[in-house]
């Protein structure tokens, strides 16, 4: 029974881990028979300090029933009867872990007393879970690699195969939750990242140190264990990748047939490993099946890895032609050995000096020395790697010396040693990072070599740190969409030539960060906030600043940030008759950095037929926009809008476009099938997609009878009272968009009076019968408020809603009781014309006698009129003339009563007695 986690020996000689994917491989005799014997399967038990953790009936081969051969090979996947259990086994610390199979009986078998058999009191030891994280690059031009490439369980198959961790961790490998890269250093123009060591893949791997420094969680920043990898879509890379040996960051290609083993290939660099020419040395088996077919272009098949294959650090093997030997210190047992997976605690100190450079590939000289950074929170520096002879003390070629405030001299070696996965290896100086714990400030620092005889750069500290002022965002901003971010520095015993610029993102007000924009020497930064972690009113953006050896930064915080939420779009509705041209505008619920659009609109071609487009509302407030179309199928027009030079609207909704169509003059009246949209497509300002979805209902186009309403003269005045108003006629006509009559129309308008006396017109509407109507109306309104005044300016109206038309009449005059002669006053003249009426005589026109008299007709105490004109209506008239009371005021809150405060308010009335006495003597 073989316990193999991804290497064993015959005798499981090799350290197991807890909570790993673990495969038991049996090896069954055949004794008695003169062939392989076949249907053979069994179960496994697993115990745990006595307690089992397989279920109680066992747990089944993966491979059952499989052939027993006569001579079974380790190398053989299938010679052996195999189980699996997958991470987490449930398989935690203990020394005594049991491991027992039993074997079915088979046909004719005639002994079944060994077919039982156990390893007992085996080992499962605590190791460490790494942080594995990734990022994708696009290096000159090449675009990003897939993220289903690269995604955990595939971009990490080896790497889970080999590191002998828990591999069921789900803070093994991920993502780094920060901008993907882009890096576009390509000195010679070959499209080709050349080096390793190099101009070229030092920087990038600089930069990938850089960003390293900035992942932080929980308060913690980075530590032995935080690994950063960057994956280059194809294999533009002279030599598969490159790392940084026993540093903490590579990078490497996505050639399917190659690239996961080019990952773990780099990543044991970063372990301390160098190049050698070995074979594995035993068989070795990937665990529940991570690599084959995984993706379908590596080419590896079974999970056994046999003999014949190479070892991880063979440089340029592919993806199925290597594994991993055993063995120290550059093997599976130098892993488990290996300081960076030991279980526990780490040490982490505070304002870490954090030293960057690329050497030489010769090592004779500086290529850069950054200026160092100083971060606040906490970190742990990585440790050199073990030495390749545990007896023979590692020689590092360089030192960095740090004076303190105190005159003290800290001297920390290291070696900037890279390497890459090339056939024909090359490893040797270049990019180099080394942290330094110091309490105090750091008076000066120097590169030298090993004796400190031959120094190759460095800094003394300036009396006056930089200061930083951030000019956008400001603090308690919603950053949506890509932003640009800019800040002011302010150094007086320093150039802007010597000074960089790191800039981090966290979402959590500062307990945990990650970069945004990383060794810059500008004073702004592109930001997309799609590619970093949500926050509402949580986030930060942090800049910081170093001019050598002074670090300072600064905070933007109280920022909502979040992915652009997706743009809707869509096209309005409108109202037309047949052969008319009607207009009908494209829409973005919020245009936030929208700085070009297209989208698809369909139509019936039948009925409709597009006339041109032109600019919106919005799209013509903004300057250099310009909108197209095409017609790009049948029923089919593109419209496209771009601004030059590119520039995304504010938030908000905004009218793109408008398009013109032409309704068939043979188009039956009544809605058509509505517009469709399609092919969204929107972009900001860098050529970036913003999200868009099409509007759930888009508009159409209504075909209508008529086009508006047409009023025949009102004659004046129109006697307007709230008990007693005088009818009058009025004809309203249809017409058409040509101003003729439509005699097609036939519906109902609603009707209503205004400015004053709204509500007051009856009847509220209007019956239409070949695009005429005819009706007669009143208008029951108190005009009493507008006192001395006697008369007002009326237009009736007519609507019909449903079809979007309207009309409005000639202004006409609306006149009170008692103003006879319609002069917008009450007088004696008016009260001479009642007189006359009275007494039967003539009365004079204007304004007609039909009016008059019902204006000399008053209102009683009971608000009525009688069918006379008598003393008492002349009496009324009088009293109205003074300024007296009605008898019958408007009553308030009735039908016609106005708002308005009266014009002159009448005198009340005061009661007052009389006596009389007969005068000369009584009687």
């Amino acid at each position: 029974i073989e316990v193999n986690q991804a290497t064993q020996t015959t005798t499981n000689t090799i350290t197991l881990v807890a909570q790993r994917s673990t495969a038991v491989r049996v090896t069954v005799g055949v004794t008695g028979a003169a062939a392989a014997v076949t249907g053979v399967t069994g179960r496994l038990h697993v115990f745990v300090d006595g307690s089992e953790i397989t279920p109680v009936a066992g747990l089944l081969p993966i491979n059952a029933p499989f052939t027993a051969p006569l001579a079974p090979q380790r190398a053989n996947e299938n010679d052996t009867l195999n189980f699996e259990l997958l991470a987490p086994t449930g398989i935690s610390l203990s020394t005594n872990v049991d491991f027992h199979v039993d074997i079915n009986p088979v046909a004719g078998e005639t002994d079944t007393t060994n077919n039982s058999g156990e390893v007992n009191d085996l080992s499962f030891e605590c190791r460490a879970t790494p942080h594995l994280f990734f990022t994708r690059i696009n290096f000159a031009g090449h675009g990003l690699p897939a993220l289903s490439t690269v995604q955990a369980g595939t971009g990490d198959a080896f790497v889970r195969g080999i590191l002998p961790v828990n591999d069921g961790d789900p803070l093994l490998y991920r993502q780094g939750l920060f901008p993907t890269l882009t890096f576009n250093q390509d000195d010679n123009s070959n499209g080709i990242l050349d080096g390793c060591p190099g101009a070229e893949s030092d920087v990038l791997l600089s930069l990938l140190e850089s960003c390293r420094q900035l992942i932080v969680s929980n308060g913690f920043g980075t530590d032995d264990r935080t690994f950063l990898f960057g994956f280059i879509n194809g294999n533009p890379i002279s030599g598969n990748g490159c790392a940084s040996v026993g540093g903490r960051v590579s990078y490497g290609n996505t050639e399917a047939i190659r690239y996961q083993r080019s990952y773990a290939h780099e990543l044991t660099h970063n372990f301390g490993y160098s190049h050698n020419a070995s074979f594995l040395n035993q068989v070795g088996w990937d665990v529940g099946a991570r690599l084959p077919n995984n993706p379908a272009g590596n080419n590896t098949s079974g999970r056994v890895k046999p003999t014949s294959l190479f070892d991880i650090q063979v440089p340029g093997q592919l993806t199925n032609s290597a594994y991993i030997k055993t063995g120290l210190p550059d093997g599976y047992n130098g892993l488990l050995a290996h300081p960076t997976l030991a279980c526990g605690g780490l040490d982490f100190s505070s304002q870490v000096l954090v030293v960057q450079g690329i050497f030489n590939s010769q090592g004779t000289g500086l290529i850069q020395l950054k200026p160092v950074f100083r971060y606040p929170w906490p970190s742990r520096p990585t440790p050199p790697p073990p030495p390749p002879d545990p007896l023979v003390p590692r020689v590092f070629p360089f030192q960095v010396q740090v004076v303190d405030a105190n005159q003290n001299v800290i001297s920390v070696p290291f070696d900037p040693t890279v390497a890459d996965d090339g056939i024909n290896e090359v490893e040797g100086p270049g990019t180099f990072e080394v942290m330094i714990p110091l309490a105090g400030p750091a008076n000066s620092l120097e590169i030298t070599d090993a004796s400190g005889a031959t120094m190759f750069g460095g800094f003394v500290r300036s009396a006056t740190p930089p200061t930083v002022r951030v000019r956008s965002p400001q603090g308690g901003a919603t950053l949506e969409g890509p932003t640009k971010i800019m800040w002011d520095v302010v150094d007086p015993d320093s150039s802007p030539s010597e000074l960089m610029f790191q800039a981090a993102y966290s979402p959590d007000k500062g307990q945990s960060f990650v970069p945004i924009g990383v060794d810059l020497t500008t004073n702004e930064l592109d930001f997309d906030p799609s590619s970093v972690q949500e926050s509402a009113g949580s986030g930060l953006i942090r800049i910081f600043a170093s001019d050598g050896l002074n670090t300072s930064f600064i905070d933007v915080p109280g920022l909502t940030v979040r992915a652009p939420l997706a743009r809707q779009i869509c096209i309005g509705s409108t109202l037309g008759e047949a052969g008319q041209r009607v207009t009908v505008p494209i829409t973005l619920d919020n245009g936030l950095g929208v700085a070009g659009f297209q989208v698809d609109v369909g139509f019936d071609p039948s009925l409709l037929n597009p006339a041109g487009v032109r600019l919106g509302a919005d799209t013509a407030a903004a300057t250099g926009w310009t909108i197209n179309s095409a017609m790009v199928g049948f029923g089919v027009l593109r419209v496209l809008g771009h601004s030059n030079p590119p520039a995304g609207f504010g938030a908000g909704p905004k009218e793109v476009a408008l398009v013109d169509f032409d309704i068939a003059a043979t188009a039956p009246i009544g809605p058509m099938t509505p517009f469709r949209l399609g092919n969204c497509v929107l972009s900001d300002a860098n050529g970036l997609q913003i999200p868009c979805n099409s509007c759930p209902q888009p508009g159409q186009v209504v075909v209508r009878p008529a086009g508006s309403f047409s009023f025949r003269p009102i004659n004046s005045p129109v006697g307007v009272d709230q008990f007693d108003p005088l009818p009058f006629p009025s004809t309203v006509e249809a017409l058409t968009f040509t101003n003729t009559l439509a005699t097609g129309y036939n519906g109902t308008a609603s009707m209503s009076v205004g400015p004053v006396c709204a509500g007051t017109l009856q009847p509220a509407s209007l019956p239409f019968f070949s695009g005429v109507g005819n009706g007669t109306f009143t208008i029951g309104c108190c005009l009493d408020p507008l006192l001395p005044m006697t008369r007002t300016p009326l237009k009736l109206q007519a609507t019909d809603a449903a079809i979007g038309i309207s009309g409005v009449s000639a202004p006409f005059n609306g006149v009170a009781k008692a103003d006879l002669n319609a002069d917008n006053a009450v007088n004696v003249l008016d009260v001479l014309r009642a007189i006359n009426f009275s007494l039967n005589l003539p009365v004079s026109s204007p304004p007609p006698v039909t009016f008059q008299r019902w204006a000399a007709n008053m209102l009683d105490q009971n608000c009525s009129v009688d069918a006379l004109i008598n003393v008492l209506d002349i009496v009324r008239i009088r009293n109205k003339a003074l300024g007296r009371p009605p008898l019958c005021p408007c009553s308030v809150g009735g039908v016609g009563t106005l708002t308005e405060q009266a014009a002159v308010l009448a005198s009340p009335v005061t009661p007052f007695s009389i006596s009389l006495e007969k005068a000369g003597a009584r009687d």
